[in-house]
């Protein structure tokens, strides 16, 4: 609904109280890190955002158990793409790079794994490396059998872009 303030508001209230419990509930932390650090990216506060997205990664890696290695990929997607928008490609790399590693070990049918590689070919494209962001796109469609898809036409979209970019060159 694009209610920026508010969500920043309740994100933050919602992430006082549960530091504030005595017996401290990290997912729910990590949880309110995570929409409080979207919310910053959408409104263009990156700093804030990498600095949420840090603490949650943080909290899911070496705080919270059993480890889910979903929420850990997740946190290093998000922080790729801020780290992107501010320009850090070299760590925006590691990240999004780590994402789809952790990704392909677990969950190698997995949609997200097509999304994170897809986003790492993305990232690769901008910076002009177009061979590996081909070899990204390809592994994205090979992950993802189903025609339909939405990750899969996105990144047919991407291919088509590249395709196009490859030829004004």
């Amino acid at each position: 609904m694009k209610q920026y303030a508010e969500s920043i508001k309740c994100y933050t209230e919602a992430l006082h109280l549960y530091e504030q419990e005595p017996i401290k509930d990290s997912t729910m932390i990590a949880r309110c890190l995570v929409g409080l650090g979207n919310v910053h990216w959408t409104r263009g506060e990156l700093q804030e955002a990498l600095a949420c997205a840090e603490r949650a990664l943080i909290l899911r890696e070496h705080v919270i158990q059993p480890r889910n290695e979903f929420d850990i990929a997740a946190c290093l997607g998000n922080m790729g793409n801020i780290l992107h928008d501010q320009g850090d490609i070299s760590r925006a790399l590691v990240c999004a790079t780590r994402a789809v590693d952790i990704l392909s070990s677990c969950a190698p049918g997995d949609p997200r794994l097509a999304a994170a590689l897809n986003n790492l070919g993305a990232m690769y494209q901008g910076c002009g490396d177009y061979i590996k962001a081909r070899e990204y796109f390809e592994r994205a469609l090979r992950s993802l059998p189903d025609e339909n898809h939405p990750y899969r036409k996105s990144t047919l979209n991407n291919i088509a872009r590249l395709n196009e970019m490859e030829k004004t060159e």
